[in-house]
């Protein structure tokens, strides 16, 4: 309430004075406080904010960098300028992201298997003002920070059906995808992993990704094994230490005058400024440097990679790449790996052994994670449970499956107790025997993502933009397109495309 109170007594009045200001240093200060600020307003305030044309234009310029400079500047201000101007123009577009993201829906619909994150009313409207071009456009910026902010936008944006066929239209959206996945920065690739992955929802789109030189599987494999590597480096450095700081500490236990509450209090301070352990790898605190990130999106992509078709995924190793993420403790790289392996086994029906350079390693991790299970009905418990009803009825894996048995009673457990059990409570509609279809067979209204389907709001378009009657190009931005005088129902993109439709559409229109 204060926070609204405070927006309504003339703040948002002055914010907007500010983000039209000539200086960038005023600009980035009012961009952070709207960044700032949006978060803690009612849903309907921050609607109106984006519907407020004077407003919105404000923010939509202040995310546009052209280099130029206030006039009447002395150098120490010029060279403030310079500074401040793309990060001003990076703050605004971070800010617009922000917007897209209030609103968002999670779905909770396990038993539908629907892609988790739904793009809320903010979005829409956002799309809607035409600030997906000005995205674009910022994506091909020669300054990193704003080129990462613009492709963090489009990957949230793209949820939507109308963004997606709009970077499509785009004279340079083919190269915004292109681009952005050769990009030598990793914050760019992260992003552009998000916009890829929700760019293969469309048909219209798959043919020219995967048509993408070098391919985009190489690519997406590549940085997920970099980043696979940083942290399993980062886990076996953080081990050692502790061992060793651990192993000086009772060293000197044993020496005169070192009394058992000194060695105590030792090894609890080490406990508390230790760094972070193998399972803490997934803190806020190393979450910002995008490892974990990155390699989630990777697998993601990897998973959706399935149209590339199985010769493909297979020369990039694709089954070893998911096979080494088995033993991250992180429910996500985890959940991914597991769709990887499900989509990409489904191509051909299943993957023999010999695909996997330790298939009995696959088995225990698997095993692991259904003895660990805390929410057997969960999204990543269904997926576990699907492939490890493939490989049990597989006869090939029969030997690996009897191998494991025999290393542990918790294993043996589950194998030869749990498992027949589920098998035999499995009926043929089950969601797990839906798993067993092929990827190439299931509807596009019903393709395979993170946790299994995705969901119609990220599939249909808002019908809130109009389409050009004769070339069905997208407007860009809402009252875009003008409709026909006639019979003021079917809108064109201008006057050539309505003078070719006119033949075809005078039999209808009222205005003969």
């Amino acid at each position: 309430r204060l926070a609204t109170r405070f927006w309504k007594g003339g703040f948002e009045e002055r914010l907007v004075e500010s983000m039209r200001s000539e200086l960038g240093t005023e600009r980035v200060v009012a961009v952070l406080a709207l960044a700032e600020t949006i978060g803690y307003l009612p849903m309907e305030v921050s609607l109106a904010f984006v519907k407020n044309k004077r407003a919105w234009e404000a923010l939509e310029n202040a995310c546009r960098f052209d280099g130029k400079f206030g006039r009447n500047l002395n150098k120490r201000q010029l060279q403030r300028e310079k500074e401040m101007g793309p990060q001003g123009a990076a703050k605004a577009l971070c800010c617009v992201t922000r917007i897209c993201h209030r609103g968002q829906v999670l779905d909770g619909q396990i038993t539908n298997l629907k892609t988790p994150v739904l793009p809320g009313k903010l979005a829409v409207k956002v799309v809607q003002r035409g600030i997906v071009s000005t995205f674009i456009e910022a994506a091909f910026s020669p300054e990193d920070m704003i080129a990462t902010e613009a492709l963090q936008g489009l990957a949230q944006m793209s949820r939507l059906k109308d963004c997606r066929q709009l970077i499509l239209q785009h004279p340079r959206g083919l190269d915004l995808a292109r681009e952005s996945m050769a990009s030598p920065v990793g914050n760019k690739v992260c992003h552009a992993m998000l916009l890829v992955l929700h760019l293969l929802w469309d048909t219209e789109w798959r043919a020219p990704i995967l048509e993408i030189s070098p391919p985009i599987e190489e690519t997406t494999v590549l940085w997920g094994q970099y980043c696979m590597k940083l942290i399993y480096e980062l886990a076996y450095s953080t081990r050692e230490k502790s061992d060793l700081a651990v192993d000086e500490i009772m060293a000197r236990a044993g020496t005169p005058g070192v009394t058992i509450e000194d060695t105590t209090t030792a090894l609890r301070a080490l406990s508390m400024n230790k760094e972070p352990s193998w399972l803490e790898l997934e803190s806020a605190k190393c979450f910002h440097e995008m490892r974990n990130n990155m390699l989630t999106r990777s697998l993601l992509l990897m998973s959706t990679l399935y149209h590339a078709g199985h010769e493909r995924l297979m020369a990039v190793d694709v089954y070893h790449f998911a096979s080494c993420c088995l033993d991250l403790p992180y429910d996500d790289a985890y959940g991914a790996a597991m769709n990887v392996l499900n989509n990409t086994m489904a191509l051909i029906g299943g993957a023999p052994p010999a695909y996997f350079l330790d298939p009995e390693h696959v088995i225990t991790s698997l095993v692991n994670k259904m003895g660990r299970m805390s929410n057997p009905t969960g999204n990543n418990s269904m997926i576990v449970l699907g492939l490890v009803t493939k490989l049990y009825l597989d006869s090939r894996w029969k030997t690996h499956w009897e191998s494991v048995a025999t290393q542990c009673e918790l294993w043996r457990s589950i194998i030869q107790d749990l498992l027949p059990s589920l098998m035999m409570r499995m009926g043929p509609g089950n969601s797990l025997g839906s798993m067993h279809h092929s990827p190439a067979s299931i509807p596009r209204s019903e393709v395979i993502g993170l946790g299994g389907s995705v969901n119609s709001a990220c599939l249909d378009p808002s019908n809130k933009l109009q389409s050009c009657s004769n070339c069905g190009k997208l407007e860009g931005k809402k009252g875009e397109y003008g409709l026909c005088a006639g019979c003021n129902k079917i809108s064109y993109c201008g006057r050539d495309c309505q003078r070719s439709d006119w033949k075809r559409h005078k039999k209808e229109c009222k205005n003969k």
